[in-house]
């Protein structure tokens, strides 16, 4: 996860504290009109295709928070996942635009 900033142009930052994991988007230069949130909305769909579910409600970063139990290589895999639809994105862009988000938690209002 260090070098994703260094390896993929929509990664902004990776933060680390613990287990819990944040990476925050960005679009890619010649894209830079685009909101970033759609970015990570893009990321985290291809993750949840995936079978892996994340946090990114309506933000530019998609959080993670694995349990404290979870078995090594589990968390090994859920992290290539994660790096695959990064470099899915990264390589062929985003579609997601204003449709409809993936459940979030949140209501159409920003409610719960």
């Amino acid at each position: 996860m260090s070098d994703w900033q260094d390896k993929y142009e929509i990664v902004k930052e990776v933060r680390l504290s613990c287990l819990l994991l944040g990476v925050q988007f960005q679009p890619p230069e010649d894209k830079k009109e685009d909101d970033s949130m759609w970015w990570a909305r893009a990321v985290r769909e291809e993750m949840l295709r995936k079978g892996v579910w994340a946090i990114s409600p309506r933000e530019t970063a998609i959080r993670m928070y694995p349990a404290l139990n979870m078995d090594k290589g589990n968390l090994l895999k859920v992290l290539k996942i994660m790096e695959n639809a990064i470099a899915t994105i990264n390589s062929y862009g985003q579609d997601v635009g204003d449709s409809p988000p993936w459940p979030t938690g949140y209501g159409p209002n920003g409610d719960f």
